[in-house]
């Protein structure tokens, strides 16, 4: 299978080559950047998020955020970001239904979207254009705005190019890169 610098590169193609095509069929820009962004959240929001001596998405979390501040916050962003998603990579073995096909996509976003919904809420912080809040009741019901429809349908490409990835290129690193 696949190591995480290979999967970034394909998103990465698949990102470059989607945009200008979903503008040439007449899809509307802030429809398309809705699209770029999920295949974009793919780099930190992919289904090796599971696996649990870390993922590319952490390496990138650090790298960034220690470029842009500091290299010590880099690292503790990669630790609160791997601390985050470890119930899950708990809860859901690697490679299974529930993290490698399109239902994992929908666990991913359903597990970040749940926290970031109470905590804005009890913040009173305005909750982000891609999801809506409804009252069932007393309680409040998150759901995803058209923008926010575009976002996963990203997402989704993403992880289908990275599950097609994984059931099509055998070997494991160790046999590929050997020389004996």
């Amino acid at each position: 299978m696949p190591d995480g610098l290979t999967h970034s590169r394909a998103t990465t193609l698949l990102l470059v080559s989607s945009v200008p095509v979903m503008l040439a069929r007449g899809m509307a820009w802030g429809d398309v950047s809705g699209v770029a962004f999920g295949v974009l959240l793919q780099f930190i929001v992919g289904p090796d998020l599971d696996v649990n001596i870390g993922n590319y998405g952490s390496h990138i979390i650090r790298t960034i955020v220690g470029v842009l501040f500091h290299p010590i916050a880099g690292e503790w962003c990669a630790k609160a970001w791997r601390t985050f998603w470890y119930p899950l990579s708990w809860l859901i073995p690697h490679r299974s239904f529930w993290s490698h096909s399109p239902m994992g996509t929908l666990v991913r976003c359903i597990y970040i979207c749940l926290p970031l919904s109470l905590v804005l809420y009890l913040c009173g912080v305005p909750f982000p254009p891609i999801i809506s809040v409804s009252w069932w009741g007393d309680f409040p019901v998150v759901l995803p705005t058209l923008s926010g429809y575009f976002i996963f349908l990203g997402l989704l490409s993403g992880d289908v190019l990275h599950i097609l990835m994984d059931l099509t290129i055998k070997g494991n690193k160790k046999e590929r890169f050997s020389h004996e």
